[in-house]
């Protein structure tokens, strides 16, 4: 895929979004064909929009998961500059897996959200709800710091794996 991680990473960074909100539907970027297709069918709609951070690299392979908050209808397919306030962590049989919270720049609506500290619960348990569906058993969620540390730690991986 085309694009990079963001103008300014790790407090600038892109998303690439794969699921919109409200939406049951999981697509997936196909790097072999560069296309989208539809990875499966949710329980329930998601309650944020959803995509990855292009050139970045977690431990299982896959590219930085990114949950966004905005008020946008953000269409799959679309990329979206986004500022981390935190990351959500799940645990499952000693598998790390850290997914970006963080919000599309330029939302006026959401722009005071800066941490999790300005997050609200219902949006952290929407999430967790999700997460738990997914049967993920452990999930844990940190603060700015640690999300742009997992930026710079994912894009790294990257580099390690392309350049």
């Amino acid at each position: 895929m085309k694009g990079h991680a963001g103008e300014n990473p790790p407090k600038d960074v892109f998303v690439f979004v794969e699921t919109t909100k409200d939406d049951r539907c999981k697509y997936v970027w196909d790097e072999k064909i560069e296309e989208l297709f539809l990875k499966k069918v949710f329980e329930r709609p998601s309650p944020t929009i959803y995509g990855h951070i292009p050139k970045t690299h977690i431990v299982s392979e896959k590219q930085l998961g990114c949950f966004v908050i905005t008020h946008g209808i953000i269409r799959p397919g679309t990329f979206v500059s986004c500022r981390p306030v935190g990351v959500v962590r799940t645990v499952n049989d000693a598998v790390v897996v850290d997914r970006l919270i963080a919000v599309a720049i330029g939302d006026k609506e959401n722009g005071n959200i800066k941490n999790l500290d300005t997050l609200s619960q219902s949006f952290k348990d929407d999430i967790t709800k999700v997460l738990q569906i997914e049967g993920y058993k452990k999930i844990e969620f940190f603060d700015v710091d640690k999300a742009e540390k997992v930026v710079e730690h994912a894009i790294e991986l990257y580099k390690r794996k392309y350049d």
